[in-house]
């Protein structure tokens, strides 16, 4: 694998480098002029910077390799794999995925050193770090966070609601619990939720009414649906303030229908992606009935883990 990282902090962008370079994973005594046979190599291995970042390698049987790396200062988890080989104290590793798809990376061997738990990597030129035996490999929907993208034309115009915001979710959770919740901000300042004075919000909430496990299909927006499923949506063009508040089941329906849906075309407890309509209305705007309203068109959704 190649040591250039993505990432803004140079300290975590190293460390998270080096991780998918692990290589060991059982108790043993140092290494020293005989290093230990490549069988030895095999297991997990953790490097953790205590609220900055975790990463976790496990070095499998058959010569592969995989790693989850978790920034935790950007809540952002990825991944990586590859093969690997160790011969005469030295690890050679090839990354042959990462983010969830295939790369084509060079071949890069590190010098490794072994006592008990630890495990000491010197790549050339850089200096030695030091990785604990760990216990068990997480997936990334273990720290619960999502990347979502979320948009739609709102009264024909397409507006983009994918900057981040509490992208925390567990979909295999939520899904079993019946209820999934989208969530995404629109935050032009690029200053985030507890700063922004522009952000506008969108929620997209599917649930069955009998509290049931989700499914892909169609969520419609009327209440006692013939399957139980459901859907609402709310729209706060104002983050900061909840007034106005737009909501699909806010109108007068004998006055402004209900109108909307959700069909979901995915569901699974990595990714949930599917499309909507709505028309939402602003009923505690002193305004109505009928009251102002917004039409959803062309929306979009994806909850996925990288």
């Amino acid at each position: 694998m190649s040591f250039t990282v993505r990432g803004s902090h140079g300290l975590i962008a190293r460390a998270l480098a080096l991780i998918p370079m692990l290589g060991l994973g059982a108790c043993s005594e140092t290494t020293g002029p005989n290093p230990l046979p490549a069988d030895a190599l095999i297991g997990i291995w953790e490097y953790e910077v205590p609220g900055v970042t975790e990463v976790t390698i496990e070095i499998e049987d058959g010569g592969t390799w995989s790693s989850i790396e978790a920034d935790l200062v950007n809540r952002v988890c990825d991944t990586a794999a590859g093969v690997w080989s160790a011969t005469d104290g030295v690890l050679t590793t090839q990354t042959t995925e990462r983010y969830g798809g295939p790369v084509s990376e060079p071949a890069e061997q590190t010098p490794y050193t072994r006592s008990g738990s630890t495990l000491t990597l010197t790549p050339p030129g850089e200096a030695s770090n030091t990785y604990a035996l760990g216990g068990s490999f997480p997936v990334c929907s273990d720290y619960g966070w999502a990347k979502i993208v979320l948009f739609a034309e709102l009264d024909g115009v397409m507006t983009e609601f994918s900057d981040p915001y509490d992208a925390q979710i567990n979909l295999e959770t939520s899904t079993a619990d019946g209820t999934v919740s989208v969530a995404g901000l629109l935050d032009p300042e690029g200053l985030g939720s507890e700063q922004c004075t522009a952000c506008s919000w969108l929620l997209i909430d599917l649930y069955h009414e009998l509290g049931v496990a989700l499914y892909p299909g169609t969520y419609p927006i009327e209440q006692f649906g013939p399957t139980g499923l459901r859907a609402e949506a709310t729209y706060w063009p104002d983050f900061q303030s909840a007034d106005p508040t737009y909501g699909s089941n806010d109108s007068d329906p004998s006055l402004q229908p209900w109108t909307g849906q959700v069909v979901v075309s995915t569901l699974s407890p990595l990714v949930a992606e599917g499309s909507f309509e709505f028309t939402v209305f602003d009923s505690g705007s002193g305004t109505g009935p009928p009251y102002p309203s917004v039409v959803l068109t062309n929306g979009y959704f994806r909850i996925s883990y990288n």
